[in-house]
Formats: C-alpha cells, structure tokens, sequence
C-alpha cells in the first residue's frame, strides 16, 4: 500500500503507473491496491465503450454500427459521443483535444458503470509511433519509454483526466490496462479477417494533417507487413519488415532505465520525506500539514539528476500542472539543496518553496502559491527567471 502524507513510504512492487502518479496517490493519501482492481465475480458481461469524436460526418453511423457489433459479440455496449458546441478545435489541435475528452467520457462511463479496469486497443504499431513522435521532440526518457502497460487515470492526477470535474463525490481511481501493445494491426486485422468480423477505419488516421498520421505512412512505407496482413517487406535489404518491433524493443528498453531511475528517485523519497515525528517538530502549527515537507540533508548525498526527477514531480503535482515544470528553475533549487543554501523563499514553477527557519534550514515546505500572492510575487526570487548575461568582458570569476 501507499500510505497518506506524513506516513511511511511504502510504494507498491510492479509497474502500475509511473513514480509521478504513485507520488500523486502518496501525497493525495490514497492506498495503492490492486485487490481494488480484481475483475468483478457477478456474472456482469465485459461493458463495450464506444465514443464517438464527432471530428468527422458519418463517425456516429459508424460508432453505432461498432456498437452493434459489440453486442453481437456477446458484450454489452453503450455508446458515447463528444460534442464540440458552436467551436470545434482547429484541426491543428483536434487529435490533442478529442484524446482529452475522449479519456473523459471513458472515464465518466467506467465510474457510472462501477467499472474499476479499462482495457484500451493501443498495439505495437501505436507504441512505435509514440516512440517516434516523443523522440523527435526531445521528450527524455520518460517520453521514449512510450505508453505503459498499465496505468492509473484519476481527476486531479496528472494526465488527460487533469482539470475535470468530478463526475461525484466519490471519483475512484481508474486502472487502464493496454494488453496489445506488442501485437501488430496486420495481426489484428488477420483475426478480424479469420472470424468474420468487421472494422472500421478511420479516414482521419491517414490525413498528413496530424504529426501522427505522418509518422504512421512512414512506418507503413518501409514495414507493410505490421500493418497489412501478408504485405512484403520494404525493399531496402528486407530489413523493413522488423522496423516496428525494432522501436518497440527500444522503447522497452528505454522503459527499464526508466524504472531504474524510478527506483533511484524513489529511494530518495523516502530519505527526504519528513515522518510525522519530523512533522510535528518542524511545523507544530500545522501551517503545511496539506503539503510535502523535506529534509534537506539527503540532497547533499543524491546522485546527479536524481534530485532534479524527484522535484520535478513534487512541484507540477502542488502547482497542479498538467505538464512537468521547466527544468532551468527545478536545476536551481536542486542546486541549492544540494548546496543547503536555500535561505530564503523562493518561486518556482508557480509553487513556493520555504525553509523552516526555526529548524536552521533542515526542513523545507512546497505549497502553491496563493491567489493573493500573485499580486506581489515579484518579492519571491522566481527560479524560472533568465540568468540575465553577464557583462561584456566578464570572466564570470
């Protein structure tokens, strides 16, 4: 289990999620457990969503007849469409916003449903173009390790649920499981053919419009046969035919480094991580008792960068970001707790970051900035600030 604020870190064995969402769970006080997620025993049939984006004329003809021929199938199917009002997004931001809203409206579904597990169709050829797509705008590791196979989506968590409203009181937290990532569509297509079901493919998969779409007729080029049954490979020395389980064995392997890093990150979660003994000593008032508190003496020891992942998520998880923070303001308070210079207050990422003065500087409080102290944040040193240059002839010594 992952305890509350102020207990002890105990994260959970596996890959359920990343360390971001993990993190979020420990810091929100919600227990990780997959007991939780256990396929329900009372005979209900497997519940078949299909949404509609509504991007297109036509699309709701087609969702219903995918609807239908889930019921055919034996499963229950309900029918979910998204509508745009008067302004639909411009096609240049479609894809990002129909992916946003559509994990909505899946969301919702499972939630009125008592559903606890969502399977989604992503499949190996998916995964390569995430792999391509992150690579191509520099994402790191975290973005090259590509989609996991098993992750949690919660309103408030980050992710493409971040910023909706609660669909009740009660929002549990959602685990979307993608068992076919390191299955082909031309594997795919060849049961559909082999069972005598039908498909549908979307005509907006294969518009030069979208960034994905682009990469996709690249992956098709050069390896047919992950996407056409029976296809023969590129004529470039054969070698096409291996390219999509090429990236996805890359990606996997990026995965591993990333869990590698996870586990360095965190190890130092649990050094930095005041107990509630620590709690109770360096903010008796409870001033911070909703936010992380941390010790400062385990930055001196870290390894390099490690600090730099751990912060990251601390502060886009208080700021309630949807996206990590820029990393020039979270290297500098890194460096500053590493050096046990943070003497003063600082900004970043829109998220104040304190020293308890009264414990000489061996405790530090994140915590959002409040509405109030926009008005006069210019009197916190922000982080995210340009180094202005240094003048001309300078040595910098």
């Amino acid at each position: 289990p992952v305890h509350g604020i102020g207990s002890p870190c105990e994260f959970p064995a596996g890959t359920i999620g990343g360390f971001l969402q993990q993190l979020y769970m420990l810091w929100k006080g919600r227990p990780v457990n997959e007991e939780q997620w256990q396929l329900p025993s009372d005979g209900r049939k497997p519940l078949a969503i299909v949404v509609d984006h509504g991007l297109r004329d036509g699309s709701e003809l087609e969702a219903a007849a995918v609807a239908d021929w889930a019921e055919d199938l034996g499963l229950e199917a309900v029918l979910r469409q998204i509508t745009w009002g008067p302004m639909p997004p411009p096609l240049s931001q479609a894809m990002v916003a129909a992916r946003r809203r559509r994990y909505r409206v899946l969301y919702r579904a499972c939630c009125k449903h008592g559903i606890g597990v969502l399977l989604t169709g992503h499949h190996a050829g998916d995964q390569a173009e995430t792999f391509l797509l992150r690579f191509m705008r520099a994402s790191g590791i975290d973005g090259l390790a590509g989609m996991l196979e098993a992750s949690v989506l919660e309103p408030g968590a980050p992710g493409p649920l971040y910023g909706m409203s609660l669909p009740s009181a009660s929002s549990p937290p959602l685990l979307m499981l993608r068992p076919l990532l390191g299955v082909t569509k031309s594997e795919l297509v060849r049961v559909c053919e082999e069972q005598g079901h039908l498909w549908v493919e979307d005509p907006l998969n294969r518009s030069n419009k979208f960034a994905r779409a682009r990469v996709r007729s690249v992956l098709h080029r050069y390896d047919p046969a992950a996407y056409v049954p029976g296809a023969r490979a590129a004529a470039e020395g054969g070698a096409g035919s291996s390219i999509i389980a090429d990236l996805v064995t890359v990606g996997a392997a990026c995965d591993l480094v990333r869990q590698q890093q996870e586990e360095r990150v965190h190890g130092l979660l649990r050094e930095v991580w005041a107990t509630p003994e620590q709690r109770q000593e360096a903010d008796p008032s409870g001033h911070f008792a909703d936010f992380p508190l941390l010790r400062v003496a385990p930055f001196a020891r870290c390894e390099p960068r490690v600090d730099v992942r751990l912060l990251t998520s601390l502060l886009q998880l208080v700021g309630s970001k949807e996206y990590p923070p820029r990393q020039q303001g979270v290297e500098r308070l890194a460096s500053l707790l590493r050096l046990g210079q943070l003497r003063a207050t600082y900004m970043v990422s829109k998220c104040l970051v304190s020293p308890l003065l009264h414990t000489k500087g061996r405790f530090v409080a994140i915590r959002p900035i409040k509405p109030e102290e926009r008005e006069r944040r210019h009197a916190f040193r922000n982080l995210d600030e340009p180094v202005p240059p240094l003048p001309k002839g300078s040595t910098g010594a």
